[in-house]
């Protein structure tokens, strides 16, 4: 008798598929769906809303268009070393980069 059919694992990073009730990449039953506290819980409040239109005013082309001799309009203010709650590196102004929406995807989908 065949498996049940395979689906992409729910958890968060993963990208395994889940075969008869486990994920052959993390293990679990792929149904987990891991708790991520909302945006204004973690950091992105009223304050950081400001501080980011000031930011791209002071930085508005993509650090990595420019490094290749493009320039594209920046988007996003990304944190350099994602700060997973720190608020110290959260705020602190040297982790923070102007990128475009394209690069800040490619990065954020690594990972990083």
């Amino acid at each position: 008798m065949a498996g049940k059919p395979t689906r992409r694992c729910r958890r968060t990073g993963c990208r395994g598929l889940v075969q008869d009730g486990t994920c052959a990449v993390c293990g679990t039953s792929g149904k987990v769906k891991e708790y991520r506290p909302g945006s204004r819980q973690r950091g992105y409040t009223k304050k950081w809303e400001r501080y980011r239109r000031g930011f791209l005013g002071r930085n508005p082309l993509c650090v990595v268009c420019l490094t290749a001799g493009r320039t594209e309009p920046a988007t996003v203010v990304d944190h350099i070393v994602p700060h997973r709650g720190d608020m110290v590196l959260f705020w602190k102004l040297s982790n923070h980069q102007a990128l475009c929406t394209a690069h800040h995807n490619a990065k954020t989908g690594r990972g990083e």
